[in-house]
Protein backbone atom coordinates (compact mmCIF):
# COMPACT_ATOMS: atom_id res chain seq x y z
CA UNK A 1 0.00 0.00 0.00
CA UNK A 2 1.39 3.62 -0.79
CA UNK A 3 0.56 6.46 1.72
CA UNK A 4 0.19 10.01 -0.02
CA UNK A 5 3.58 10.72 1.24
CA UNK A 6 4.84 8.16 -1.40
CA UNK A 7 5.40 6.00 2.13
CA UNK A 8 5.60 1.84 0.79
CA UNK A 9 4.00 -0.28 3.10
CA UNK A 10 3.49 -4.22 2.23
CA UNK A 11 2.20 -6.89 4.52
CA UNK A 12 3.74 -10.01 4.55
CA UNK A 13 1.08 -12.12 6.75
CA UNK A 14 2.11 -11.21 10.19
CA UNK A 15 4.73 -9.18 9.20
CA UNK A 16 4.99 -5.30 8.22
CA UNK A 17 7.44 -3.47 5.57
CA UNK A 18 8.16 0.38 5.27
CA UNK A 19 9.67 1.81 2.02
CA UNK A 20 11.43 -1.89 1.57
CA UNK A 21 12.30 -2.30 5.31
CA UNK A 22 11.28 -4.60 8.31
CA UNK A 23 9.87 -2.96 10.92
CA UNK A 24 9.77 -5.18 14.02
CA UNK A 25 6.72 -5.30 15.44
CA UNK A 26 5.31 -7.16 19.26
CA UNK A 27 2.94 -10.00 18.98
CA UNK A 28 -0.23 -7.42 19.07
CA UNK A 29 0.88 -5.45 16.09
CA UNK A 30 1.90 -8.47 14.35
CA UNK A 31 -1.81 -9.64 14.68
CA UNK A 32 -3.21 -6.40 13.88
CA UNK A 33 -1.47 -6.11 10.56
CA UNK A 34 -2.51 -9.73 9.95
CA UNK A 35 -6.16 -8.60 10.58
CA UNK A 36 -5.49 -5.36 8.70
CA UNK A 37 -4.11 -7.21 5.68
CA UNK A 38 -7.07 -9.75 5.35
CA UNK A 39 -9.54 -6.66 6.39
CA UNK A 40 -8.19 -4.39 3.45
CA UNK A 41 -7.73 -7.29 1.00
CA UNK A 42 -11.63 -7.95 1.13
CA UNK A 43 -12.71 -4.53 1.54
CA UNK A 44 -11.09 -2.43 -1.35
CA UNK A 45 -12.61 -4.55 -4.52
CA UNK A 46 -15.93 -4.66 -3.06
CA UNK A 47 -16.03 -0.94 -2.11
CA UNK A 48 -14.19 -0.30 -5.60
CA UNK A 49 -17.06 -1.95 -7.60
CA UNK A 50 -20.28 -1.03 -5.22
CA UNK A 51 -18.75 2.87 -5.59
CA UNK A 52 -18.70 2.45 -9.17
CA UNK A 53 -21.39 0.52 -10.04
CA UNK A 54 -23.64 3.56 -8.03
CA UNK A 55 -21.93 5.95 -10.41
CA UNK A 56 -22.63 3.75 -13.63
CA UNK A 57 -26.27 3.26 -12.32
CA UNK A 58 -26.57 7.23 -12.01
CA UNK A 59 -24.92 7.74 -15.95
CA UNK A 60 -27.74 4.96 -17.12
CA UNK A 61 -30.41 6.54 -15.44
CA UNK A 62 -29.72 9.99 -17.02
CA UNK A 63 -29.02 8.32 -20.12
CA UNK A 64 -32.10 6.64 -20.21
CA UNK A 65 -33.97 9.81 -19.72
CA UNK A 66 -32.33 11.54 -22.68
CA UNK A 67 -32.76 9.04 -24.92
CA UNK A 68 -36.13 7.21 -24.25
CA UNK A 69 -37.82 11.07 -23.23
CA UNK A 70 -36.57 13.42 -24.88
CA UNK A 71 -34.80 11.85 -27.75
CA UNK A 72 -31.76 13.79 -27.85
CA UNK A 73 -29.00 13.68 -30.68
CA UNK A 74 -25.70 11.87 -29.77
CA UNK A 75 -24.42 15.48 -29.14
CA UNK A 76 -26.87 16.53 -26.77
CA UNK A 77 -26.82 13.43 -24.91
CA UNK A 78 -22.74 13.72 -24.66
CA UNK A 79 -22.55 17.33 -23.35
CA UNK A 80 -25.23 16.69 -21.18
CA UNK A 81 -23.42 13.45 -19.71
CA UNK A 82 -20.30 15.54 -19.43
CA UNK A 83 -20.09 16.55 -16.32
CA UNK A 84 -21.19 13.32 -15.01
CA UNK A 85 -18.82 11.39 -17.27
CA UNK A 86 -16.00 13.46 -15.79
CA UNK A 87 -16.96 12.86 -12.29
CA UNK A 88 -17.14 9.05 -13.15
CA UNK A 89 -14.04 9.19 -14.35
CA UNK A 90 -12.55 10.83 -11.21
CA UNK A 91 -13.59 8.54 -9.15
CA UNK A 92 -12.39 5.31 -11.39
CA UNK A 93 -8.94 7.12 -10.91
CA UNK A 94 -9.23 7.50 -7.00
CA UNK A 95 -10.62 3.39 -6.35
CA UNK A 96 -10.08 0.28 -8.26
CA UNK A 97 -10.33 -3.27 -7.19
CA UNK A 98 -6.63 -2.87 -5.78
CA UNK A 99 -6.32 0.59 -5.25
CA UNK A 100 -8.08 3.06 -2.44
CA UNK A 101 -7.44 6.54 -1.99
CA UNK A 102 -9.15 7.38 1.02
CA UNK A 103 -8.24 11.77 0.90
CA UNK A 104 -10.38 11.20 -2.62
CA UNK A 105 -13.49 9.22 -1.37
CA UNK A 106 -15.03 11.43 1.16
CA UNK A 107 -17.45 13.25 1.84
CA UNK A 108 -16.74 16.32 -0.16
CA UNK A 109 -16.94 13.98 -3.03
CA UNK A 110 -20.12 12.28 -2.28
CA UNK A 111 -21.75 16.17 -2.27
CA UNK A 112 -19.78 17.03 -5.30
CA UNK A 113 -21.75 13.75 -7.08
CA UNK A 114 -25.15 14.88 -5.38
CA UNK A 115 -24.89 18.54 -6.59
CA UNK A 116 -23.52 16.99 -10.55
CA UNK A 117 -26.79 14.74 -10.39
CA UNK A 118 -29.10 17.67 -9.21
CA UNK A 119 -27.54 19.78 -11.72
CA UNK A 120 -27.91 17.53 -14.73
CA UNK A 121 -31.13 17.00 -14.02
CA UNK A 122 -32.24 20.23 -14.00
CA UNK A 123 -30.73 21.06 -17.09
CA UNK A 124 -32.93 17.91 -18.22
CA UNK A 125 -36.14 19.44 -16.92
CA UNK A 126 -35.76 22.73 -17.27
CA UNK A 127 -33.86 22.69 -20.79
CA UNK A 128 -34.81 19.35 -22.59
CA UNK A 129 -38.13 19.27 -20.75
CA UNK A 130 -39.01 23.04 -21.73
CA UNK A 131 -38.23 22.12 -25.70
CA UNK A 132 -40.33 18.91 -25.00
CA UNK A 133 -43.16 20.41 -23.97
CA UNK A 134 -43.18 23.11 -26.66
CA UNK A 135 -43.08 20.39 -29.12
CA UNK A 136 -46.66 18.95 -27.60
CA UNK A 137 -47.71 22.47 -27.60
CA UNK A 138 -46.84 23.27 -31.27
CA UNK A 139 -48.46 19.93 -32.29
CA UNK A 140 -44.63 18.65 -33.70
CA UNK A 141 -44.95 16.02 -30.62
CA UNK A 142 -48.50 14.39 -29.95
CA UNK A 143 -50.06 13.78 -26.57
CA UNK A 144 -50.16 10.01 -27.58
CA UNK A 145 -46.45 9.86 -28.20
CA UNK A 146 -45.09 12.13 -25.19
CA UNK A 147 -47.33 9.39 -23.16
CA UNK A 148 -45.72 6.54 -25.39
CA UNK A 149 -42.17 7.97 -24.50
CA UNK A 150 -42.70 7.93 -20.56
CA UNK A 151 -44.13 4.96 -20.62
CA UNK A 152 -40.64 3.65 -22.56
CA UNK A 153 -38.66 5.57 -20.02
CA UNK A 154 -40.27 3.77 -16.48
CA UNK A 155 -39.91 0.43 -18.42
CA UNK A 156 -36.58 1.22 -19.10
CA UNK A 157 -35.70 2.05 -15.56
CA UNK A 158 -37.97 -0.77 -13.82
CA UNK A 159 -36.06 -2.97 -16.51
CA UNK A 160 -32.47 -1.52 -16.28
CA UNK A 161 -32.02 0.69 -13.24
CA UNK A 162 -34.19 -0.44 -10.28
CA UNK A 163 -32.93 -4.05 -9.76
CA UNK A 164 -29.45 -2.67 -9.98
CA UNK A 165 -30.05 -0.17 -7.53
CA UNK A 166 -31.69 -2.86 -5.28
CA UNK A 167 -28.63 -4.78 -5.35
CA UNK A 168 -26.33 -1.64 -4.65
CA UNK A 169 -28.31 -1.29 -1.84
CA UNK A 170 -28.04 -4.97 -0.34
CA UNK A 171 -23.99 -4.87 -1.73
CA UNK A 172 -23.75 -1.67 0.62
CA UNK A 173 -25.79 -3.14 3.73
CA UNK A 174 -23.46 -6.26 3.75
CA UNK A 175 -20.20 -4.00 3.37
CA UNK A 176 -21.08 -2.04 5.91
CA UNK A 177 -19.81 -3.50 8.85
CA UNK A 178 -16.16 -3.86 6.39
CA UNK A 179 -15.94 -0.55 5.68
CA UNK A 180 -15.77 0.60 9.68
CA UNK A 181 -13.23 -2.01 9.61
CA UNK A 182 -11.75 0.13 7.03
CA UNK A 183 -11.70 3.43 8.87
CA UNK A 184 -10.38 1.36 11.61
CA UNK A 185 -7.67 0.30 9.43
CA UNK A 186 -6.12 3.89 8.35
CA UNK A 187 -6.18 4.60 12.13
CA UNK A 188 -3.79 1.70 13.29
CA UNK A 189 -1.93 1.41 10.35
CA UNK A 190 -0.54 5.68 11.72
CA UNK A 191 0.25 3.78 14.98
CA UNK A 192 2.46 1.68 13.13
CA UNK A 193 4.54 3.36 11.20
CA UNK A 194 3.77 7.20 12.45
CA UNK A 195 2.39 9.01 10.16
CA UNK A 196 -0.41 11.50 10.41
CA UNK A 197 -2.16 12.32 7.42
CA UNK A 198 -4.51 9.93 5.00
CA UNK A 199 -3.93 6.67 3.44
CA UNK A 200 -4.23 5.97 0.21
CA UNK A 201 -4.23 1.99 0.13
CA UNK A 202 -3.24 0.37 -2.97
CA UNK A 203 -2.74 -3.64 -2.36
CA UNK A 204 0.85 -4.84 -3.56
Amino acid sequence: MTHASGTVVRFEGAQLQIDGTPRALNAMQQAASLGLDRTVRAVIPELSLITTDSASVALEAVGLAADALLALDPDETAQLMQPLSELFSEIQSSITATYFNSSAINAELKTNFEQTVESTVAVLKKAHGAALLAKVLSGELSGEELQARMKGLRGAIDARVAPKTLALERRAKTLCHQFKALKAFDRQLLSLIHISEPTRLGMI
